[in-house]
């Protein structure tokens, strides 16, 4: 691949792009209206990688009950490979994109998507789950085994 997944992003205007027999996405919309979603990490990076979850309007609920549109989960050694938040999505849908750390040479840390080849993979998908493959973005390879993590979600009624 010669161009960047970053490059065919912007030449497809954000549209899926295909690299051999798979589609590459920047991120997916999970169809919920209200009710729980489940983010499973199966395996791939144990650190400095994740994913967003992010809405226009309404609210993903935190452990300390708080509300926030956008929340970003780490897989982290040491915590569990599993959470679930409640959410509220007035829209009908929540979306959804894999997030990586940078290690830069200066010892400067930052957090991104959708840069170099990062993108995301869906490798199965049920009525209420979905499995993505995550490529992290900076200048490695695209590497959709980088990250496998499992998204299940459940209408409920939630407040």
């Amino acid at each position: 691949m010669n161009k960047t997944l970053q490059h065919l992003f912007i030449e497809s205007q954000g549209k899926p792009v295909l690299l051999g027999d798979l589609v590459v996405k920047q991120g997916d919309r999970i169809p919920i209206s209200s009710g729980r979603v489940t983010i499973r990490f199966l395996s791939g990076c144990d650190k400095d990688r994740g994913v967003r979850m992010k809405l226009s309007k309404g609210w993903i609920q935190l452990s300390d009950g708080k509300h926030a549109q956008t929340v970003y989960t780490w897989r982290t050694p040491g915590l569990p490979d599993e959470v679930s938040y409640n959410v509220s999505c007035p829209e009908g849908f929540l979306k959804i994109c894999n997030i990586y750390r940078v290690h830069h040479a200066d010892g400067l840390v930052t957090e991104e998507m959708w840069t170099g080849n990062a993108g995301i993979v869906v490798l199965s998908e049920q009525t209420n789950k979905k499995v993505y493959g995550c490529s992290p973005g900076g200048c490695g390879e695209f590497n959709p085994r980088d990250l496998v993590v499992e998204l299940e979600w459940e209408e409920l009624a939630v407040e």
